[in-house]
């Protein structure tokens, strides 16, 4: 299941999103709008390890903030080496969920740091924080719906 509020497996427009109240559907990990994570297919390249679902889950919720306080210091201290790592190691944690805007996100601020353009990993960053964040919300929603 594909964790997009506004539209359902195949792509047609959901009964929120033709309703129009877009909520938030804090029981399968959706927010309003946009996709944030795929649990089922996460769980079936985890081979339908649950245990092994939460642990990853424990771990992005445990190295997700730090890691994105990282890449804002090195942005912020012109460390262009620094911040390629966190953001790299954010992808990868986000890529565990299948998180495509999170993962896209931090793509992009890994690429410009990798090329040493600060200038433009400093116009992409507020993205990756916010879908780092989206992400976050999403995934302890799950988690309170999903002991």
């Amino acid at each position: 299941m594909s964790f997009n509020s506004n539209s359902d497996s195949i792509g047609r427009p959901s009964r929120s999103a033709q309703s129009g109240t877009g909520r938030a559907n804090i029981a399968s990990g959706m927010t309003a709008g946009a996709q944030v994570f795929d649990y089922e297919g996460c769980l079936a390249r985890l081979g339908g390890d649950r245990e092994l679902f939460d642990e990853i889950l424990d771990i992005f919720l445990e190295d997700a903030p730090p890691l994105l306080s990282q890449a804002s210091t090195s942005l912020a201290r012109g460390d262009s080496a620094a911040l390629e790592r966190a953001t790299h190691t954010l992808k990868g944690l986000s890529a565990n969920f299948a998180a495509a805007a999170a993962v896209t996100a931090a793509y992009a601020v890994e690429l410009h740091a990798r090329d040493h353009r600060l200038d433009s990993a400093a116009i992409c960053f507020p993205q990756l924080e916010a879908e780092v964040h989206r992400l976050e919300v999403a995934l302890r929603n799950f988690r309170q719906q999903h002991p």
